[in-house]
Parts: C-alpha cells; structure tokens; sequence
C-alpha cells in the first residue's frame, strides 16, 4: 500500500470537517459580521474568529487522535 492511501486511511472525517469548518469562519467572519449591526461589527467579527480558531483547533486534536 502506497504512503498517500496509508495517509488517507487514518483521516478522521469529522476532524477535517471541523478543521475546514473553522478555517472558512475564520476567513469570511468579516463578511459574516458585515451583515450585523455597525455598532458591534468589530465584537461580532472577533467572535466568530475566535470561535472558528477554536473549532479547526478541536478539529485538528481529532485528527491527530489527541482527542476523540
């Protein structure tokens, strides 16, 4: 059996689901918080950054059988 299939075989899915799911929050939390409230836009935006570091966080412990 090549590296790469020995590789793939030991990928959790709900790891790299929550690894890339917090990866995209992080990224568009600015678009996201735009569509709230000026007043709290700067909150609402660190928000959603931070919770989506935190979601690729848990997400990258599962992957690497940390946790889970």
């Amino acid at each position: 059996m090549p590296y790469i299939e020995k590789v793939a075989s030991r990928l959790n899915l709900p790891g790299l689901i929550l690894l890339i799911a917090g990866a995209v929050a992080v990224f568009i939390s600015e678009k996201i918080a735009e569509k709230c409230n000026a007043e709290k836009k700067e909150n609402i935006n660190f928000i959603i950054k931070t919770a989506g570091g935190l979601i690729a966080f848990a997400g990258a412990l599962i992957l690497l059988d940390v946790i889970g």
